[in-house]
């Protein structure tokens, strides 16, 4: 798993910074793909332009101009689409100013982005122009040969991922829900982190789906990035890591 945060920052026209901003996110992540034509979404200035991201054929993140090309606005929106279904909207401000009516003007735009990224794993951060420290928009989808599935709200900085219910998004078990199992509940002793290398999905209180993806672990602080044995991982929350790869 790879770590990244980027600030996307241009001085052009709106359709050249989201142009940049979408480039910035699909071409550091393999997983993420563009499905919208964005030329054509500014061709008209009747238009409310959106884009569409493909997360790994697990779900789409839309992002939406939050009015015509016509009117001025300071900000877009971002939802998740989860099996079909578009999750309530939260909404982010690109530019200090407000996005002007003439959408072929030049103004300085700025956005920040954290990604990381592994096999097994795709977290998606977007930070808030005014708030850079609170993440906006965060979803974790994960994914075997077998089963794929997507935190089935957004992970702000206050959610755990042992405390949120996965949707599954393959035809194999759609809408299914699962949640994490937590087998390692006790703190470090002696400095040492223990670590089960795979994580159980509950499913209805049964057991659904180990997953290789993720450890369990003894309790450590989430956020922090610890080594064991020589091997970094990253603590998603109290009890579950995620291995970081070269």
């Amino acid at each position: 798993m790879s770590c990244t945060i980027k600030t996307v920052s241009i001085t052009g026209t709106e359709q050249e910074f989201i142009t940049a901003f979408v480039s910035a996110v699909t071409t550091a992540n393999k997983h993420i793909t563009c499905e919208t034509d964005i030329a054509e979404q500014f061709s008209d200035e009747q238009n409310t332009p959106e884009v569409i991201l493909d997360v790994n054929d697990c779900y789409k993140i839309k992002m939406k101009r939050q009015s015509a090309l016509s009117q001025t606005t300071h900000t877009y929106s971002l939802s998740s689409i989860i099996n079909g279904n578009e999750s309530s909207k939260i909404t982010i401000m690109f530019s200090q100013g407000t996005l002007g009516k003439d959408v072929k003007a030049v103004r300085a735009y700025t956005f920040n982005i954290c990604r990381s990224e592994q096999y097994d794993l795709i977290k998606f951060y977007e930070y808030t122009y005014q708030n850079l420290l609170s993440p906006a928009f965060s979803y974790i989808s994960i994914y075997d040969d077998t089963f794929k599935a997507v935190s089935g709200e957004n992970l702000t900085s206050a959610k755990n991922v042992g405390t949120v219910n996965f949707i599954r998004t393959d035809s194999e078990g759609i809408e299914e829900t699962y949640k994490f199992t937590k087998r390692l509940t006790y703190p470090v002793a002696d400095g040492r982190v223990e670590i089960i290398k795979n994580k159980v999905l509950l499913k209805g209180g049964c057991l659904g789906h180990i997953f290789p993806g993720f450890y369990d672990c003894s309790t450590i602080v989430k956020d922090s990035i610890v080594t064991i044995e020589g091997a970094n991982y990253y603590a998603l929350d109290e009890n579950t890591l995620a291995p970081i790869g070269e």
